[in-house]
């Protein structure tokens, strides 16, 4: 693992709001860091899309130094609000489809069946019975 990724493992273990900023050497040199950590996201992306679109990433000139700034951002892209007739805010919460497969196989791999199943993951889709129990 070289010290790109090193530091990408760090800003994933940020707290929504807080940032890293890592000096460089020449704005070159910041832009150049800026490419590669774009670079790791994205390839971080196809893993966990949920995390790395929480992540921002941009050059500063601050103190006569180049930094590198990765933030944690504190808005989910899992949660929005829909405005009613009354002008009320009301949050809603989708689910990660990641954490929905892998709570789905636990539960299988622990020998729930089908019914017990659909009492746990309430709305389970005809695809996910045939994918999962045919």
């Amino acid at each position: 693992m070289d010290i790109i990724e090193s530091w990408f493992e760090q800003a994933k273990k940020l707290d929504s709001g807080e940032s890293l900023f890592l000096e460089c050497h020449s704005k070159a040199d910041a832009r150049s860091m800026l490419r590669k950590f774009k670079h790791i996201r994205s390839e971080y992306e196809k893993i966990n899309p949920i995390l790395t679109s929480t992540i921002e990433l941009h050059t500063t000139f601050k103190d006569k130094k180049f930094w590198l700034v990765i933030t944690k951002l504190s808005a989910s892209p899992l949660v929005g609000f829909k405005k009613d007739m009354n002008g009320n805010l009301i949050k809603i919460t989708l689910e990660n489809d990641i954490d929905r497969e892998r709570r789905i196989k636990l539960m299988i791999v622990d020998g729930m069946n089908l019914e017990e199943i659909k009492q746990n993951v309430h709305d389970l889709t005809n695809e996910e019975i045939e994918l999962y129990f045919k």
